[in-house]
């Protein structure tokens, strides 16, 4: 008898949509990915239209990060209003979103996680950040995989496999950093959570931007949350508590 060694399956590729319309850059990137090519495969558009077009072919053709230059001039949007496209779209609202821009004006990068973004890179970007940032998220992943974990506080209850968050029966739509942030808290109820160590948490590293990130996060859950999200503390100095004895006003 012939024996035949099992074929490993092939390894799935996280694709990476990015848009960019500089030369320079787009050259850049094409080498970075040429050299990551057995993690990441990239979808390069030049054009806010481009990447539209390529955002509603899903979930034919998924996308699992974009990484969106805020300055365009080529296309009828903008990076900005090309992340609310993808956040305000039920098929595109899960991918992970980082704005990139030269602009490390403090306003913009409010305005970037007010909108959704997941981060905020500041170009020139660094080959060695852009690749521990993509693989740490492709980790958390991998890691939430595999077997049901369904957490429940009060009427709240978030699955974690289904990736699903309701209220009192009411379906709630969070944004991937916001429903990674609730299921930490989640999980540490009455637990102190550093500014630092809830970032790395849920992101897997720290960047310059991070603190501004975590705190609109938060905000931005505790608007989603409603009344609930009066639970979620902040510890001046600390760091973040989920209050499970707090009473929530009718």
């Amino acid at each position: 008898p012939i024996f035949r060694t099992p074929m490993k399956p092939e390894p799935l590729l996280s694709r990476v949509l990015v848009l960019e319309d500089y030369d320079e850059h787009q050259d850049w990137y094409e080498s970075f990915f040429g050299r990551h090519e057995e993690e990441f495969h990239l979808v390069l558009t030049k054009t806010s239209d481009e990447a539209v077009r390529e955002l509603k072919r899903q979930p034919q053709a998924p996308i699992d990060f974009a990484l969106i230059d805020w300055q365009l001039d080529r296309g009828d949007m903008n990076g900005y209003q090309v992340l609310r496209f993808i956040r305000s779209n039920p098929g595109t609202s899960r991918i992970l979103a980082f704005m990139v821009t030269a602009n490390a004006d403090e306003r913009d990068m409010r305005a970037a996680f007010q909108a959704g973004a997941d981060d905020y890179i500041l170009k020139p970007i660094r080959e060695w950040d852009l690749v521990a940032r993509l693989r740490n998220r492709v980790r958390r992943r991998d890691e939430g995989k595999g077997g049901s974990q369904v957490l429940d506080l009060d009427g709240l209850r978030l699955d974690a496999e289904c990736r699903s968050v309701s209220l009192n029966g009411e379906c709630l739509a969070l944004y991937p950093t916001e429903f990674a942030l609730l299921k930490e808290f989640l999980r540490k109820p009455d637990r102190v959570l550093s500014q630092n160590g809830l970032w790395l948490a849920v992101r897997g590293y720290s960047s310059q931007t991070s603190g501004n990130a975590l705190m609109q996060q938060i905000k931005n859950l505790r608007r989603k949350l409603g009344s609930w999200g009066d639970r979620i503390e902040t510890l001046r100095g600390q760091g973040y508590l989920l209050n499970s004895r707090f009473s929530v006003s009718p």
